[in-house]
């Protein structure tokens, strides 16, 4: 039988085929047997829904779709890269949360970071999106440290719940927490440091000066 111009395989081209698809499914699952989903377009039962051209259509598809972009709003301004070092006391000033506040008010993006051992934080805006939009900031500073016996692993805590919450409340009995940066730091209102974001790259050392030591929780 003929359709638009093919002729219909024989049985024994279908026969072909099929232990040739079979053959290239089983070689799949000894390759990737954590992946199951194969089964469902191995034509073992001849009762997939879909067929293999639709499968391949349809991956591709979704893989042209996650690529288009990173979900970012439709407004959302251009971001340019933004990388700060911060020092306190001739150091590094490792794990610090910075926040940039600016001063449109109309601005409703938010920048923060965190910094890392060398004292640098690479800005992301609304906690996701590298980089910052560009225009003037204030720059609010703050670390908190805890000081008091180390926290035991998780293999070396007890199975029981009641002695693992002992474990933990005898640590909380010991811990203080301090606060080591300057508190005119804290606040876009007092902070000192400011930073415009140009296009481009953006790079820039700031100094906190001396570090303090207020406790905000001490048992």
């Amino acid at each position: 039988m003929v359709f638009g111009g093919l002729s219909e395989p024989s049985h024994k081209e279908k026969a072909f085929r099929f232990n040739a698809t079979s053959n290239l499914c089983k070689n799949r699952e000894r390759q990737f047997p954590d992946v199951l989903i194969h089964r469902q377009i191995c034509p073992k039962t001849m009762k997939s829904p879909l067929n293999f051209s639709a499968i391949v259509v349809f991956c591709f598809c979704c893989v042209a779709f996650i690529g288009c972009g990173d979900g970012r709003p439709a407004d959302m301004p251009k971001l340019h890269p933004v990388s700060l070092t911060f020092m306190q006391d001739e150091t590094l000033l490792t794990e610090a949360f910075v926040t940039l506040y600016s001063t449109d008010e109309q601005s409703r993006w938010a920048v923060s970071g965190r910094t890392d051992a060398n004292g640098c934080v690479s800005l992301r805006t609304n906690g996701r999106y590298p980089g910052a939009p560009a225009g003037r900031y204030k720059i609010v500073v703050d670390k908190v440290e805890r000081r008091g016996p180390p926290v035991p692993k998780e293999s070396e805590l007890p199975k029981d719940e009641t002695e693992r919450q002992k474990v933990f409340d005898e640590i909380g009995k010991q811990t203080t927490i301090i606060r080591i940066v300057d508190e005119k730091f804290l606040s876009p209102q007092t902070t000192p440091l400011e930073y415009e974001v140009v296009a481009g790259d953006n790079e820039e050392i700031f100094d906190l000066g001396k570090a303090v030591s207020v406790t905000l929780l001490d048992h």
